[in-house]
C-alpha cells in the first residue's frame, strides 16, 4: 500500500511480539513473523508488511495497524493529504505538540492506550465499509477515520469534542 513515504521515523522495533512497530529499514525483518500480522493474513486481510510501521489491538480487541501509504490512506495521507486537501502533520504540532516525525508513535499510542468512545460505521465508497472511531486518551479526544473494517489506519487527526 505505500510508496513515496516521507517518513523516515525511529520507531522502536519488539521483534516477535504481539504489539510491534519498527522503522522502515527493520520492519520486514521483526514484523514477518508478529502474531498479530498472521491473524490477520489468515483472516484474508491484504497487509503490506515491508511498510508497515506498526501493529497493535485497541482496548476493544480490534487489530489496528499503519502503513507508510499513499495519498489514499496510511501515514503519508494523515501527514501531507491527498493532494485536493491539506495533511494532519501541522494540526498534531499544534493540538498536541507532536512532531512529524512522532506522529505514528503517538497514533499507536492513543490506539492502544485511548479509550474507544465512539465507533461509527461508515461508507468510505466503492460499496465499501470502514469506521469513524474516536479516541478518548491522555485527556483529549482524537479522532481516528477511515480505520477499513480489516483495521489499516486509513486516517487520523485530531478532534475536540464538546463535552
Amino acid at each position: 500500500m505505500g510508496s513515496g513515504s516521507k517518513f523516515h521515523g525511529g520507531l522502536s522495533t519488539r521483534g516477535g511480539s504481539q504489539d510491534a512497530a519498527a522503522d522502515s529499514k527493520t520492519v520486514g525483518r521483526s514484523l514477518a513473523n508478529n502474531a498479530l500480522i498472521k491473524e490477520l493474513q489468515a483472516k484474508g486481510a491484504r497487509i503490506n508488511v515491508k511498510d508497515t510501521l506498526f501493529i497493535t489491538k485497541d482496548k476493544t480487541g480490534m487489530i489496528v495497524w499503519l502503513e507508510k501509504g499513499n495519498a489514499k490512506g496510511g501515514l503519508q495521507h494523515i501527514l501531507d493529504g491527498n493532494g485536493k486537501t491539506p495533511g494532519h502533520a501541522a494540526d498534531f504540532k499544534k493540538a498536541f505538540g507532536v512532531s512529524r516525525q512522532n506522529v505514528p508513535t503517538y497514533i499507536k499510542q492513543v490506539v492502544k492506550n485511548g479509550k474507544l468512545v465512539s465507533n461509527k460505521t461508515i461508507s468510505v465508497g466503492g460499496g465499501r465499509l470502514g469506521y469513524e472511531r474516536v479516541y478518548y486518551y491522555n485527556g483529549r479526544y482524537h479522532l481516528v477515520t477511515g480505520v477499513g473494517t480489516n483495521g489499516f489506519i486509513v486516517s487520523a487527526y485530531p478532534v475536540k469534542l464538546k463535552k
